[in-house]
């Protein structure tokens, strides 16, 4: 063989798109018997290639990941990062459960690879057709909430949970109504792009979720359709199947518009009860954000030395400061960005407020009492319309 050189042309790496870190997002999945990607191993890949390269394939071993991760980069487009953990046990209430030796569940060590930069994290099954009627996904939920409280709060790192349902008997009636719970940081989604009971097409809803701001409505029919030409509930097409029983439960899933050609996300629902501030994903993910920056402006502040008055609160000038910084930093991040709602009328309207306490003895107790709001965005989840005619000459 003649001496040669060898120049091979890389793709995949530019990406149609300007990855955002409210978009960092995490997927945990079962697999099997793959050694170029073990379990237990989080990894971060950007694009399919990515995906090839560390051995997830369509074969048997990982193709449910292979799948979520084709229909998210179909959804969300080639280059946007996300986590991506293997493990060897089907998704149970165990993959959120803290170890009793280390206090730690197993989840947490996708989330601790990314230094709690995941914003949202999602699970797939590989092995799941075999169990039928009790609905195992269940437990999920709410151990998956209360995994993504405590994280928040030791790592004040939000985030919310999406698990597919699994092991139901395709008839609506027999879904438990997750309205009646408490879960706003967890959701469950219903529908696939194949015939199946194994599992959903959860990853068009994370690649959705990657390409939209915070405050967008993954159901939002300007944005178009799902990249995918097919979606099943089970073994009956979305149009055919009882989706606002589904809906009406709690459950994302997807739909059709009349004159519109296409698949559609119903609504981005968590498992919490209908008067929940966070029952939707857009408000979970607007105040996630809000809590994200207000914790980069007041860290700094722990332990910093704070000019009182003669009472022992809190100096004005010193609260104006810190509101100032706050309001700052969630105004050019969010309001600006087009995130938070404002009044039109009041052109000092910032979408956002921040309220320090001058009034209780700060000497006494060291606490800074403040109170911040953020303005979300109303969403139309009704139109109502009277049409008739006009039978006077105007």
């Amino acid at each position: 063989m003649l001496p040669t050189l060898s120049i091979e042309f890389d793709n995949g790496n530019i990406g149609a798109v300007s990855p955002s870190e409210d978009s960092l997002f995490g997927v945990i999945a079962t697999i099997s018997d793959a050694p170029e990607f073990p379990v237990n191993t989080p990894i971060e890949v950007s694009n399919m290639i990515d995906v090839v390269k560390k051995g997830i394939t369509e074969r048997i071993q990982t193709n449910r990941l292979y799948k979520f991760l084709k229909e998210y980069y179909a959804e969300a487009g080639e280059g946007n990062r996300i986590w991506i953990m293997g493990i060897d046990e089907n998704i149970s209430a165990a993959l959120f459960t803290p170890d009793p030796t280390t206090g730690e569940a197993p989840a947490e060590l996708l989330l601790n690879s990314a230094n709690g930069k995941i914003r949202a994290l999602f699970t797939v099954n590989q092995n799941t057709g075999a169990v039928l009627g009790d609905n195992p996904f269940i437990p999920v939920i709410s151990a998956a909430h209360t995994f993504a409280v405590n994280y928040t709060q030791k790592k004040y790192a939000p985030l919310f949970i999406v698990n597919e349902a699994f092991g139901w008997d395709n008839l609506a009636t027999s879904l438990p109504d997750l309205t009646t719970m408490t879960n706003n940081r967890s959701g469950v989604i219903v529908g696939d792009t194949v015939k199946s009971v194994e599992g959903s097409a959860i990853g068009l809803l994370a690649g959705r979720l990657a390409k939209n701001q915070v405050h967008q409505n993954i159901g939002k029919p300007k944005d178009g359709p799902v990249s995918s030409l097919s979606i099943f509930v089970q073994d009956k097409k979305a149009e055919l199947a009882d989706v606002e029983a589904i809906h009406n439960k709690g459950y994302i899933t997807f739909r059709t518009h009349t004159n519109k050609s296409g698949y559609f996300f119903t609504h981005n629902l968590l498992a919490t009860e209908i008067d929940d501030d966070y029952r939707h994903i857009t408000r979970r993910r607007v105040i996630d954000k809000a809590y994200r920056l207000t914790y980069d402006v007041l860290v700094d502040e722990l332990l910093d030395e704070v000019p009182v008055t003669r009472q022992g609160t809190i100096s004005e000038i010193y609260a104006k400061t810190i509101e100032g910084a706050i309001v700052n930093r969630i105004y050019t991040q969010m309001t600006l960005n087009g995130e938070l709602a404002i009044d039109a009328s009041d052109s000092n309207d910032k979408g956002v407020i921040a309220k320090i306490d001058t009034t209780s003895n700060f000497l006494a107790n060291g606490t800074m009492q403040t109170v911040i709001k953020v303005r979300p965005f109303g969403y139309n989840d009704f139109i109502k319309v009277q049409l008739g005619f006009d039978t006077v000459n105007n």
